[in-house]
């Protein structure tokens, strides 16, 4: 692997060939895989440290960081009621309102790991940093798409998970106090399954998704336990 990378490297380190070169050694199923599809300033550099690091011994002193010190433009610093004006509308959905919050929040974590990639010492913080570069990119880029879409049309498309929660919650609203009683055990007893999950550390690439849901349980248990306290007030 060291003869390929020191022969990229040599070659100007095209992004395409990188990211070939990556893919042949990693598969498709490495979280790093999925920003591939997109050739920005961050990924190329990210691209190059993986494909370094990798290679091992023999490629010292080569410089890892980008020319340029911006933020990365993937996620470029959210204006967003100058980009999207219909936050400001009453008529709003609420789900697109969250959507903003936590878009802000995926934007400061992604340029976050951005930052960290450059400081990394050993393998698994490389993991962490890359993993969540990826993640809060892509979750970036769902919002966007609904945000376009909402733009463009009107009404929400509701490809985001928010959007089933929500329809979940307003499902819980619809239940009698038994089947809140059980609803309330059954979402306690998720919500200690996500957590075994992530204090156990498996599956690093499926922590993300795992934290998502642990809120999103959390969230369905608050509105059970509010709606179990006006029954028995």
């Amino acid at each position: 692997m060291k003869d390929l990378v020191l022969n990229w490297l040599k070659a100007g380190a095209p992004f395409s060939a990188g990211a070939r070169l990556f893919l042949l050694f990693e598969g498709r199923r490495h979280p790093f895989a999925k920003l591939l599809q997109h050739e920005r300033p961050a990924v190329h550099a990210a691209l190059k440290l993986a494909l370094v690091r990798r290679a091992g011994a023999g490629l010292a002193g080569i410089s890892l960081r980008p020319q340029a010190t911006e933020p990365p433009k993937a996620a470029a610093a959210p204006k967003l009621r100058e980009d999207w004006p219909f936050l400001r509308d009453p008529s709003c959905p609420p789900e697109m309102k969250i959507l903003a919050a936590n878009k802000i929040t995926a934007y400061h974590t992604y340029v976050g790991a951005h930052d960290r990639l450059f400081d990394c010492t050993t393998p698994a913080e490389q993991f962490a940093a890359v993993r969540d570069l990826v993640e809060n990119y892509i979750e970036n880029r769902s919002i966007v798409k609904e945000f376009k879409y909402y733009k463009e049309h009107g009404h929400v498309l509701g490809d985001h998970p928010i959007f089933n929660e929500m329809k979940a919650l307003k499902a819980l609203r619809r239940l009698n106090v038994v089947e809140l009683l059980k609803m309330q055990d059954k979402l306690q007893h998720n919500i200690w399954r996500i957590e075994s999950e992530i204090r156990k550390g498996a599956k690093k690439h499926l922590e993300l998704e795992r934290k998502q849901r642990l809120q999103e349980k959390q969230r369905l248990l608050a509105e059970v336990d509010r709606l179990v306290q006006e029954y028995t007030a």
